[in-house]
């Protein structure tokens, strides 16, 4: 007798289908996720490393001190 090839049943089908599309949505929100919290932290530090270079400049400018020494 020879072995009738079977074809997936339609429980198994679904199962597969569900999966895959379940693990598509997930490496979407993930990868979504990843690049809206890496813009919002750059953001962030760049926000402060601008803040920083102002306080550290002062009114005068960064070179103040040497066009005061140079004069």
């Amino acid at each position: 007798m020879a072995k009738k090839q079977q074809t997936p049943r339609l429980r198994t089908t679904l199962i597969v289908a569900v999966l895959a599309l379940l693990a598509a949505i997930c490496a979407t929100i993930g990868i979504v996720s990843h690049l809206s919290m890496s813009n919002y932290l750059t953001d962030q530090i760049d926000s402060s490393l601008h803040e920083s270079a102002a306080r550290s400049s002062g009114p005068e400018g960064p070179f103040s001190w040497l066009a005061a020494t140079t004069q």
